[in-house]
């Protein structure tokens, strides 16, 4: 049964203004910038710390219940006292170009509380799970002064595994009633995750828990299994014991570890913006040319990839 719009209101969180001043509205600001500009989103990984804080990415198909339990997680990690963020990837139109933005929707009110910080980040590519800025951002984000950040992406098919490269602990979320944990075994996610949450486990999770488990346990590459977590969003039965298997995965990587990984990720991401900056120049170029001059655009691939290449 549907909830009201009233029973969806939250009840964890302080009555405090929404309106963002000082350190928070700065944040913003540069989050602006970041999503907005190479030149930031680069100027902000030649500054920052990277090392900073925790990183959880947050996948699965959409519909799995990804929002609702990165909620719960938000609720649960500021209420013992930690600063936590959010950016929640949604996927951009391929008509419009424009987001819908839902998952801030479906988080309406959750900034009142002076212990979280959400923002929502459309996602540059309809392919790619995570936006290629977003680790910059949740790493601006641990720079100003929060404990963890959650990055959730739009939801994962076979082919995008681009969502493990995002952080240092990726955890998969699946639902109850569908056979999509097949299809993640099939894709190789579930090799890259480091945790797995059942979802809405007031509807019954025991059976599709007890089959991943047995999944599992069959990768004989792991040191140990995955942690299986049956998780409720409406309950919160479970968030606990998930957060518990965040907690140790973070509590394995040192300080040394976790910079490594994130100087990969910081990289990868070099690369892609790089990328996506010559792209953009390309396109530019070929704007001069009617789509029947095909001769004139294939020369003009020639001569900015010579230009480019440096030799």
């Amino acid at each position: 049964m549907n909830r009201s719009a009233k029973e969806l209101e939250p009840t964890w969180l302080p009555e405090v203004s929404k309106t963002t001043s000082g350190t928070v509205g700065s944040l913003a600001v540069d989050l602006t910038e970041i999503e907005s500009s190479v030149t930031a989103a680069l100027s902000a990984i030649a500054k920052l710390d990277i090392g900073a804080g925790k990183v959880t990415v947050i996948t699965g198909a959409p519909g799995a219940g990804k929002s609702s339990l990165i909620y719960r997680l938000l609720e649960q990690y500021s209420a013992r006292g930690e600063r936590v963020g959010a950016v929640l990837i949604d996927p951009r139109s391929s008509v419009t170009g424009g987001a819908v933005l839902g998952d801030r929707v479906r988080m309406l009110g959750a900034e009142a509380n002076p212990k979280v910080f959400i923002r929502s980040v459309a996602a540059r590519s309809g392919s790619e799970g995570v936006g290629i800025v977003a680790p910059i951002m949740a790493w601006a984000i641990l720079n100003a002064g929060y404990d963890h950040v959650f990055i959730e992406s739009v939801g994962i098919g076979q082919q995008e595994l681009d969502v493990a490269k995002r952080g240092e602990v990726l955890a998969l979320v699946l639902g109850p009633d569908s056979g999509d944990w097949v299809q993640f075994i099939k894709s190789g996610i579930l090799d890259l995750c480091n945790l797995i949450a059942v979802s809405k486990a007031d509807k019954g999770t025991d059976k599709i828990v007890a089959q991943i488990e047995q999944g599992v346990h069959l990768q004989s590459f792991r040191a140990k299994p995955v942690s299986v977590c049956a998780v409720s969003s409406v309950s919160g039965n479970g968030v606990a014991s998930f957060m518990a298997a965040i907690d140790a995965e973070h509590e394995m990587l040192s300080k040394e570890a976790r910079t490594q990984l994130r100087t990969a990720i910081a990289r990868d991401i070099l690369v892609r913006l790089v990328g996506e900056q010559a792209r953009t120049e390309f396109e530019r170029k070929l704007t001069k040319y009617g789509q029947s001059d095909w001769e004139g655009q294939v020369t003009e691939a020639q001569q900015f990839i010579s230009t480019h290449a440096g030799d």
